[in-house]
């Protein structure tokens, strides 16, 4: 991994969060939401911000279906290779990245200002650390596999246009 492509990270995850363009007017606001927050960035894509995070690593181990424990329970979030258990999979990454974004982030977050504003550092760092570990991981875990889902549909959705001609 270079250097020069992390530090280029920066400027792209800017530019993409910056503009609004791709999303319309006309639509509903979960709609621009979804299509805004939920859409991967071009710089999640190629996969660098992923191995710099060690994201890899804790998805392996997440207890809600990492490699680790579908092989030692036998369960996986993912039924067989067919698109529509692959678009499942996609809403489910979106629910609980939801779930982690919009409410569980914000109450830890709430949580260690709390014990900042108190001059509390001990308790605040502990909530710190557990927002790191049970909201910002899941969260980036969730992209990650939302990403490679969706290269996954292209793949099948390419094969399929491939097969129609």
């Amino acid at each position: 991994m270079a250097l020069k492509e992390l530090f280029n990270l920066e400027e792209k995850i800017h530019k993409e969060t910056s503009s609004l363009e791709n999303v319309k007017e006309d639509k509903p606001f979960l709609q621009k939401l979804d299509e805004f927050y939920f859409k991967p960035k071009s710089f999640e894509k190629n996969g660098i911000l992923y191995d710099a995070l060690g994201i890899k690593i804790f998805r392996k181990y997440c207890p809600n279906g990492g490699s680790w424990w579908t092989k030692r329970k036998g369960y996986s979030f993912i039924d067989g290779k067919s698109r529509e258990s692959i678009q499942s999979f996609i809403l489910l990454t979106k629910l609980y990245e939801s779930i982690h974004s919009f409410v569980l982030f914000p109450l830890y977050v709430n949580r260690a200002i709390y014990h900042l504003i108190n001059r509390e550092y001990a308790p605040a760092a502990v909530y710190a650390s557990f927002n790191i570990l049970i909201n910002i991981y899941p969260i980036i875990s969730c992209r990650y596999n939302r990403n490679k889902a969706g290269q996954i549909l292209e793949r099948i959705d390419k094969k399929n246009s491939e097969t129609l001609f």
